[in-house]
Parts: C-alpha cells; structure tokens; sequence
C-alpha cells in the first residue's frame, strides 16, 4: 500500500511541474514514480503517458517514444482493446507523434485512436475532444486540406471540452491553441481574401486571448507562454506586421533565456523559428548570422538519434543553403545544401527500418514481462 502511494504521489508532483512548465523538475519526480511502477497500478498508463511528456521535454525522445509503446501494449494486454485505458494509452502516442513524427503513419495512428475513441466511449468526452485534436493537428501538417475537415475537427474539439470546462481554463488551452493553428493554415490556404483576413484576425485575437490566460495562470517566465509567443510572432508575419513579427519572437527567446541555457534545443528551436523569420522578410544577413549561431551549438553527433524526430534539424541547413544562394555565394549554398541531404539520408534509413507501422507490428506485441527491469533499462540506455 505504501509502495502505490508514494508511486501517485511522485506521478502527481510530475505532472503539477509538467503543467507549470519546469522540465527538469517534472524529469525528476516521474523517474521516482517510474521507479516504483508495477503493472497492477491503476494510474499505470497515466503515469506512462505523463512519462513520455517528461522524456519528451527533455528531448529524450526515442525513450519517451519506448515509453508510449509500453503504455500501448500494456493496457491492451491487461485492460483489452474496448477500454479507456488503451484509448487514453493510445492518445498519449498521437500527442507524441504529432510532435515528433509527423508523417503519414501519424495520420493512421490518429485515425484509429479516434475511431476507438468514439467506440469505447459512445459520447463526447474528453478523450473524444483529444482524438479531434489529434486528427485535426496530423492533417494539418500532412498537408491534407481537402474537406476542411482538419478545421471542422479542431472546432469541435474546443466544442466538446468547452462543455467541460468554463472559460478561461488552463484545462482548455491546447483545444484553443490547435483551434489557432487550424484558422492560421486556413487562412495561408483560401483562395478568398475575405476568408484569410477573417481567420487570420480570429487566430490573433484567441492567441492574444491565449497569452493572457496563461500569463495570468503560470506568469509570463513560462515554457508555453514563450511557445505562444512563438505562435503569436507567425501570425503577425502573415498580418504583414513584420516589426512587431519581430519583437513578439525577440520575446519569446527572452522569456525561453530566463528559463533554460542557450545551448538547450529548446532555446535553439525558437531561434532558429526567428533566423527563417529574418529569411521570409528578406533580411538575408540577419538571417545567416541567427541560422549560423545555431548550427554553431548544434553538436551532431550528439543529437543523431534525435534527427528521425526533429525536421527542424536539417531544415536549418536548408534555410541557410537558400539564404547563400539568395545572396550568390553558390559554394557556402551547395556547402549547407549537402549538410542537410546528408542529415536527411542518415535520418531516411534509420526512418525505413526503425519507424515500424505502430499500427500492426507494436499494438499487437505483448508488453514485456518484468516491468521494472525493462524501465531500468529505458533509464539507463544511452
């Protein structure tokens, strides 16, 4: 008994650090819940799901993706597949392949996480809302426009947790955040002026309206406040409000410097979002020497088993290559073209062989049999 309770009590102290954006605090408490974990536990899938968010954050992501997989296979063995143990198991995964993964088998991932998640529950709850979220967010960055549906679906998500949750709620910030996301692909894609203005200006107000919240919730030296910052500086990019563009993005890198070292990738991330900015507006020289301090701090080797995960790696290179090629220079252009088909290549046959269909291979495996063994070695893999 005193096991399981200190084993919910870590999970809880992770998971209150997770929501106010400490990283490495979160990292600590959900090892020591992970520690204790057995697979009787009734919060057992939570306390992998939360896992994997920690792992993530820490960009320890193929272990944050072992860790989805286990929440998979486990509930599946040990609930079956008609539970809200192996759907909730099965969002957890989507959450992280929208990050992470983002190619088509994310899109089949979604799918069958919603399809089950309107089976096992038969109304709209929140899980429901989260499949919408989900599928809404794989479509979208697919590119697969057609039918409005990823607009239709990151609506209704809001909807769905709209009527759980009053207004403001930090329980309703990542519906309204892909609600943002949607009207802003919306608006980069219609044919109509009318329709790109009006989404465009409903995406800035609820972002602005997202900021507030946050603030007020978590105070503005804050992981997601500086992400909707972020977010916020895109979208004045296409108001063609370039100046402020650019300050709203100086903002989120202050915030992000009071918070983590410049050499974090999540530090690195938000600047290189600033360094293609720079890039879009035709600031070439601004945007070399941003691009540049980048890939300074990225150490390669080190972070190789990150590449399959993180398209904004190579795409740095690829920003640079253009820039040099805007400007003439075809050697330093061919130079950083070939640095980034060769990140490509490297992450493209470890893609092919290590990216398994989730869908028929992993769902269908039985989780392995010593849990604490097996999550001891998650820890202590390189």
């Amino acid at each position: 008994g005193h096991q399981v309770v200190t084993t919910i009590l870590y999970y809880a102290v992770a998971n209150a650090y997770v929501e106010n954006g400490d990283y490495d605090k979160s990292f600590e408490y959900i090892n020591k819940s992970l520690m204790t974990l057995c697979y009787d536990d009734d919060l057992l899938i939570d306390i992998l799901g939360t896992a994997c968010i920690c792992y993530a954050n820490k960009w320890m992501l193929d272990k944050a993706e072992s860790l989805a997989i286990l929440a998979i296979q486990a509930s599946k063995t040990i609930y079956g597949p008609n539970s809200s143990h192996f759907v909730r198991a099965l969002l957890f995964y989507c959450h992280f392949a929208i990050e992470y993964i983002q190619d088509e088998s994310t899109i089949r991932v979604c799918e069958y996480a919603f399809n089950m998640a309107k089976k096992v529950y038969a109304c709209e709850s929140m899980p429901v809302a989260d499949a919408y979220k989900c599928l809404s967010k794989a479509y979208a960055l697919n590119k697969f426009f057609k039918d409005d549906l990823y607009y239709e679906y990151a609506q209704k998500c809001l909807r769905i947790a709209m009527d759980y949750f009053a207004a403001p709620s930090p329980r309703l910030i990542s519906y309204q955040a892909c609600l943002i996301s949607a009207l802003q692909w919306r608006s980069i894609y219609a044919e109509e002026f009318e329709i790109k203005k009006v989404n465009l200006n409903d995406a800035y107000n609820m972002c602005v309206d997202l900021i507030r919240v946050n603030t007020n919730l978590y105070g503005e030296k804050n992981m997601s406040t500086a992400k909707f910052y972020r977010l916020l500086g895109s979208l004045l990019y296409y108001m063609e409000r370039d100046e402020d563009s650019e300050r709203i993005h100086k903002k989120s890198l202050e915030i992000l410097d009071q918070l983590i070292p410049k050499l974090n990738l999540h530090y690195l991330l938000s600047l290189s979002t600033l360094g293609v900015f720079y890039k879009m507006i035709g600031s070439l020289n601004e945007s070399i020497a941003v691009l540049l301090e980048v890939t300074n701090n990225l150490n390669l080797d080190k972070i190789q088993h990150l590449i399959p995960y993180c398209r904004w790696i190579p795409a740095i290179y690829l920003n640079l290559s253009e820039c040099y090629k805007l400007k003439s220079s075809e050697e330093l252009a061919k130079y950083y073209q070939k640095q980034a088909d060769n990140i490509r290549l490297s992450n493209n046959n470890k893609n092919q062989n290590a990216r398994y269909d989730i869908m028929s291979v992993e769902l269908n495996r039985l989780p392995p049999s010593d849990l604490s063994k097996y999550i001891k070695e998650i820890m202590e893999s390189n």
